[in-house]
């Protein structure tokens, strides 16, 4: 209702809003009204990808300011005689509740997100601070809270890769997303108001960066005592899961780390994705243009090493969190329609050459070296069991693509057919060490997989290796170092080290002839 996946439609209501009418002000971008199923292909009404740039438009701004801060910056508004922070916590965070108690008794379950890519709003901004959240209209505070009214905005108009293109009018209708008879709480508040001439002025510039004389921060103020009522709805069905804690990521990718204080075991889960390839749904290991800064990324180990320079900023988090946390790379992957869907016009025609997936096998591989000399744990978006091989369905939701596997790639009799760019995700790596591992890479072309553990004398399990078929159809040869023992148990090779230190080195080659 807001562009994204996000609230349901009583929660605007509660908030004052009338969600029926963000589409006719702009105050979010909405595919429903803006795509033309009709036409298919990409649209200019419609960027891909474009729910990103909803975080910034005023729909989305007003809520997530009001459900990590309206207590501060709407004290007014109230449900029920509740304050609307507090309203929209209460029942988020009874519904995870309720979810907890159905599958308390499960083992499987590690614990709970505290909540999908949350946004920041306008907490810690300026009233004419520009939200920089992708292509198209460049917002401010005080002009969301303006359109919101009803006014009819000129903004720049944010171009991704060039900056400010000209400009866009916004609202020309001059609709208000209040419901009847409800008013804007922050300007209620003295935030901003209406000049006589009809134009937004701000009465308190810094309204949203402080708070009875206090510089506000959006980590320390609002997120951390979220994520401990989080662990308290959780953990008071069962006190061993763990918090699996995501910041707004726009934030931890400028390298916002947690608060001090977060609770005990808890995950630093923040997203990753190559910004460039997933919004443009292009990939080429010749030349890749970032499209927010420009920086040109030439060759195959320029764009991995710019991987790795990204994702260390997001694995920082996770080493300043609570003095040292794992991090789990919640969310990455990559369009498999990319390059204008080429791979699938190549199946649809009756090729099945693994080469038609290149250019995605490519793209999962830098990324999962990234991973690897980071030492990262990951999990990939998604699998969709829906998916067909039609850029206009994809995963069924906002033109997105990013499933593994699709139901046209499906050969009857192959019960493990159906998968996208395998060779690019199944890979081999350590899944559980005997002490503590060191490194870990994987040469996709040459099958060469090598490993370094520094040996726990006090664990007596074995280091755990995931060998898959995949990569390796003929077999495997594994070289250990001295005082090393291997067993091969399907597609897991077990290993037992004496020594201090565990040297592995796995290559293609045919079956019988591993050696140690």
């Amino acid at each position: 209702m807001s562009g994204g996946d996000g609230a349901p439609g009583w929660t605007f209501e509660a908030a004052g809003l009338d969600f029926t009418r963000f589409h006719a002000s702009n105050a979010a971008l909405v595919m429903q009204y803006n795509y033309d199923a009709s036409l298919g292909g990409r649209q200019a009404s419609y960027p891909t990808m474009s729910w990103g740039g909803n975080y910034a438009r005023p729909a989305n701004g007003i809520m997530w300011t009001l459900f990590f801060a309206g207590n501060d910056f709407a004290p007014a508004l109230k449900v029920g005689g509740v304050g609307i922070q507090s309203f929209l916590q209460d029942h988020y965070l009874g519904s995870m509740h309720a979810l907890a108690s159905h599958i308390g008794h499960l083992d499987n379950v590690l614990g709970f997100d505290t909540l999908n890519e949350p946004g920041t709003g306008y907490i810690g901004k300026a009233m004419d601070e520009p939200l920089v959240r992708g292509q198209g209209a460049l917002w401010t505070p005080l002009e969301g809270l303006a359109v919101a009214s009803g006014l009819t905005r000129n903004l720049p108009d944010f171009v991704l890769g060039q900056g400010v293109a000209g400009t866009t009018q916004v609202n020309s209708d001059g609709v208000s997303i209040w419901l009847p008879g409800r008013l804007d709480p922050f300007r209620e508040a003295g935030a901003w108001d209406i000049s006589e001439d009809g134009e937004p002025i701000a009465i308190s510039k810094d309204y949203f960066q402080a708070r009875d004389g206090r510089v506000v921060d959006h980590e320390r103020d609002y997120m951390l005592p979220f994520f401990n009522r989080v662990a308290d709805a959780i953990r008071s069905v069962r006190d061993d899961w763990l918090v699996f804690a995501e910041l707004d990521p726009f934030d931890v990718a400028r390298g916002h780390g947690f608060p001090d204080g977060m609770p005990v075991r808890s995950i630093n889960a923040s997203h990753w994705y190559d910004i460039t390839s997933l919004v443009t749904k292009r990939f080429s290991t010749d030349q890749m243009v970032h499209v927010m800064t420009g920086e040109v990324r030439e060759g195959a180990q320029a764009i991995e090493d710019a991987y790795v320079r990204e994702l260390s900023v997001l694995a920082s988090a996770g080493a300043n969190l609570n003095g040292g946390a794992p991090t789990l790379i919640g969310e990455c992957g990559i369009q498999f329609d990319m390059n204008d869907a080429k791979a699938y016009q190549a199946w649809a025609a009756g090729d099945r050459d693994p080469a038609i997936w290149a250019d995605q096998t490519s793209a999962l591989d830098l990324m999962y070296n990234a991973f690897d000399r980071l030492l990262l744990s990951s999990t990939q978006w998604n699998y969709t069991v829906s998916n067909s091989n039609n850029p206009m369905i994809g995963d069924g939701w906002n033109q997105e693509d990013l499933s593994v596997w699709s139901a046209d790639q499906m050969i009857p009799g192959e019960p493990s057919s159906g998968g996208r760019a395998v060779e690019g995700f199944s890979r081999p790596y350590v899944q559980a060490a005997q002490g503590t591992i060191i490194s870990q890479r994987f040469n996709r072309c040459s099958g060469a997989f090598e490993a370094v553990i520094m040996v726990d004398a006090g664990i007596s399990a074995p280091t755990e290796i995931y060998v898959p078929t995949w990569q390796y159809p003929d077999g495997y040869a594994v070289h250990l170092s001295d005082g090393a023992e291997a067993r091969q148990d399907g597609q897991m090779l077990h290993i037992s080290s004496s020594a201090l230190e565990l040297c592995v080195r796995i290559e293609r080659e045919n079956v019988g002839k591993q050696n140690a």
